[in-house]
């Protein structure tokens, strides 16, 4: 399950290493392009482009495609592994994309688990059968397994996540620490798997259900990782590798390189989580997201410290969904880059 925003260069790259995945277990490919009817069309052709890492198929979806304006069909080139593409019509956010491939998924299909990937990142062979093997023999109902940084695949970017209460934010377990490494009491500390690399079985999603949408991007992943640490527990399968890239969407990073979208959603949805999860923090977490407001400001960015302030009095009004004003100016910047 790949959720895609007009970045068919990555897209491209990560099917590649895809078709690479070992034959066991056989999987499909669901992409949910959010960019528009522009790039629905681009990314189709670059997929069955010569050279692409497609050609064209004839079949059906297993599921029903109605939540889809325009659906294409593809076959990754020299393996028997479908791709579907499916045209969102609109920007639906992360949780949005994921569910609107799984939820049919779920009604229609006979399948033991589903791979949420980020489209900047790319995998291993084993990455798939290593998660699926530790699920199984480990009675995990969602899994992660090590994320490596691409541009230093020596280094750690995440292991997963982990709610810090005091410091009102979210933590990458293990980040910067050696690719190779095996510290012992990671599941113990890990609240929920990154988004951009999260297996979850059926009869775990049965139980927790799809991805929240109100968050549109960012803190889905750690609000669906603590449902399903309740209820099933997460695993941690180090045999499992992908490589990512990071931030290649909306601008995600460091304070001083979020862009404001980037900002924005960070600092709403952090007092959504909270508000939904730990009410008893709200203020503190409130106390804290001003104080990090006024750093952003500090550091230059004066911009983005106002989108850090809108982003917290949103947060505390409960406005959530997709914050169109933001992205609009965000899209906008954007077009406006050379």
């Amino acid at each position: 399950m790949i959720v895609t925003f007009r970045n068919s260069d990555d897209v491209v790259e990560c099917l590649e290493s895809l078709g690479k995945s070992k034959p066991d277990p056989s999987f499909d490919v669901y992409l949910c392009e959010n960019g528009g009817d522009g790039a629905f069309a681009d990314l189709c052709a670059r997929l069955s482009a010569p050279g692409g890492p497609c050609v064209r198929g004839p079949t059906d979806a297993p599921c029903r495609t109605d939540g889809f304006t325009a659906v294409e069909v593809f076959t990754l080139r020299g393996v028997d592994r479908r791709v579907y593409v499916g045209n969102a019509g609109d920007n639906l956010g992360y949780g949005g994309g994921v569910n609107r491939w799984l939820g049919p998924l779920r009604e229609a299909a006979d399948w033991p688990g589903a791979l949420v990937l980020n489209p900047d990142t790319t995998v291993e062979a084993d990455a798939l059968g290593a998660l699926v093997r530790y699920a199984e023999t480990h009675r995990k109902g969602m899994v992660t397994g090590r994320i490596a940084l691409a541009r230093d695949p020596t280094r750690i970017h995440t292991r997963g996540l982990r709610w810090r209460r005091g410091l009102a934010g979210v933590a990458a377990v293990g980040r910067n620490e050696p690719t190779g490494s095996r510290p012992e009491g990671v599941e113990r500390e890990l609240d929920a798997p990154s988004g951009s690399f999260v297996y979850v079985t059926r009869a775990c999603l049965d139980k927790i259900g799809l991805m929240e949408e109100r968050y549109f991007l960012y803190c889905e992943d750690l609000e669906w990782g603590l449902r399903a640490k309740g209820a099933d527990s997460i695993g941690y399968a180090f045999d499992s590798v992908v490589y990512h890239k990071g931030g290649t969407t909306i601008g995600s990073g460091s304070v001083t390189k979020a862009s404001e979208l980037a900002t924005y959603l960070g600092f709403r949805n952090r007092l959504l989580f909270v508000y939904s999860y730990f009410p008893g923090w709200l203020a503190w977490t409130t106390i804290m997201s001003f104080v990090r407001a006024l750093e952003i400001g500090v550091r230059g960015r004066r911009a983005n410290m106002r989108e850090a302030l809108r982003g917290t009095f949103d947060g505390l009004r409960g406005r959530d969904g997709r914050p169109d004003d933001v992205l609009n100016r965000h899209l906008a910047k954007r077009r406006n880059i050379p």
